[in-house]
This record gives C-alpha cells, structure tokens and sequence, in this order.
C-alpha cells in the first residue's frame, strides 16, 4: 500500500498454531483482500454480545437476549454487581416444568467457565432448534465491528485484540492514553454463526504505531530491532488500507452444508495435529 497499489488479492496456504475445532484445521487456504479506502456498515461487536451472547451470532435464530439489570436493581432483588440477561422468547414456545428444569440444568453445564451473556447465548441457540425457529435453510451475513483494541491479560500486560496493526477507530493519540475505552476498526464476517474470515483497517500513521507498541511494552530499543523498516516505511506516508481474509475450506464446508471442516479437505489432519497420509509430523534426526 506504501508503494502505490490500491489494492491486490492472493489465495495462500496457511498454517496457524491454533487448537482444533469441528470448522478449524492448522493447515487451511485462505483467500487475502488488502483494499485502500475500504468502509461499510456492519453491526458492532457490543450489540451483537449483548443481543445475542456471541460476536459470531447466527441470525437464522430470531430470540435475542435482553439486559434487565437496571429493571432488578430498582427492585433491589438481586446482589450488586450482578448481571441479568433475560431471553425474550417466540409465542411459539411454550414449556412445562419438566422442560424448564431441563434447560435449568443445561445452563448450569455450560456456565462454571462463561459469562452470564455467553451462556444464555448458548440457550438462545438450543431453544432455536428445539423449537424449529431457526431457517435451517437461510443464509444471514453480517459483518462484526467495533471491536475492543486491547485486552487485559492475567499478568495485567495489555495485547491486541486483532494484532498491533490494527488502527483505533479514533487516530486521537490522546484516547491511546486509556487503552480500554479504545475502539478498534476490526472486523468479522460471519454468516449462520460461523465466523467465515476477519481483518481491519491497518494503521497508516508512524506515531500511532509507535504509540500502540508501547502500549504493549516495547521500549524503543525493541520497536527499531524488530519494526524498525516498517515504522522508517511509514514515515514516507501510506494510504488509509484495509485487510480482510476468509478461509476457502470454511467457505465449502458451509456452501456443502457440512458440520466438519475435515470433510471437504483431501488429507485433514487428526485431533493432534497429525497427517495420516504422510505420516507426519515426524522427530527430527
């Protein structure tokens, strides 16, 4: 983008340290879009949380989550600090104690480790099919934006949310000064709850840059060791630039309405990471 192109697009094998799930293999091609001057409208990543539990909601699913904290702490019947999510729920749906006491249990399996909006997110996706309210055969996309720019770590050090590229929403170097309250210009696609590629707005100004690694503890030292002919690139100007990046597999399995990425690769690795086929990998010599 430094150099002058506006834009280019490259299909590429990847392969990401990542743990293993039913849409996830380490090894996967990936379709890459860098565009200069690239914007939408999409749905950020507070509403889609707090309306659905999940920033990768599936839209076929018309239940949504409504907070009632306010409603109970005026009614002082509920601990301080406390959070409520209420599920507002189709006439469709209508049970009786056995079932409530089914879905009671179904909750507390899947909340030791959630949020309360993590969990009733899970609920509002099961009474959805329980229920035959989710269009099985619809296709909803929407993209996910306004994502934190930072998150806090166990060790109380800061990290990325997307990776250090990424351009706050607001180029203020000021706001960078309170790095939870900042907004990134990330983004999702997500279609049917499955989370089909991401990317961002790069950042294009040098001390914004140099800003965001400080804030993710490199002194100078280690910014000119490791990006100092990036930060020098940036110096000589770059156009506002976007990235975005979908994994071509992932795009299948859902176009062949399959359940597991694994199905639509010639030679998907195990559960451990294994190639069966080659017998790899293997101890080096």
């Amino acid at each position: 983008m430094i150099s002058g192109i506006d834009r280019y697009y490259q299909i590429a094998r990847c392969f990401r340290d990542e743990d293993l799930r039913s849409d996830r293999q380490p090894e996967f091609t990936q379709v890459d879009c860098e565009l200069c001057f690239a914007d939408g409208k999409m749905l950020s990543y507070s509403d889609a949380i707090n309306k659905f539990g999940s920033d990768k909601p599936d839209l076929r699913n018309p239940i949504k989550l409504i907070n009632i904290t306010n409603i109970l702490n005026k009614k002082n019947i509920i601990y301080k600090n406390s959070f409520i999510s209420a599920i507002k729920c189709s006439s469709q749906i209508s049970l009786n104690q056995d079932q409530i006491e089914e879905y009671r249990k179904y909750v507390i399996s899947h909340g030791e480790n959630s949020s309360t909006l993590e969990v009733a997110g899970k609920l509002r996706l099961k009474l959805g099919l329980d229920f035959n309210l989710t269009d099985l055969n619809s296709w909803h996309p929407i993209w996910i934006t306004n994502y934190p720019l930072f998150k806090l770590e166990k060790n109380h050090q800061f990290s990325s949310m997307h990776h250090p590229f990424t351009a706050p929403d607001n180029m203020n170097l000021e706001l960078l000064d309170f790095p939870l309250k900042v907004k990134s210009t990330a983004y999702d696609l997500v279609i049917n709850g499955c989370e089909l590629g991401s990317g961002s707005s790069r950042i294009h100004k040098h001390q914004i840059q140099k800003k965001i690694f400080k804030i993710l503890g490199m002194n100078n030292n280690k910014q000119k060791q490791e990006f100092g002919f990036f930060l020098d690139a940036l110096r000589y100007g770059a156009p506002p630039h976007a990235g975005f990046a979908f994994g071509l597999d992932r795009v299948i399995m859902l176009i062949s309405n399959m359940h597991k990425i694994r199905n639509v690769i010639a030679f998907p690795k195990t559960t451990s990471a294994a190639d069966l086929m080659t017998n790899s990998p293997k101890e080096i010599n």
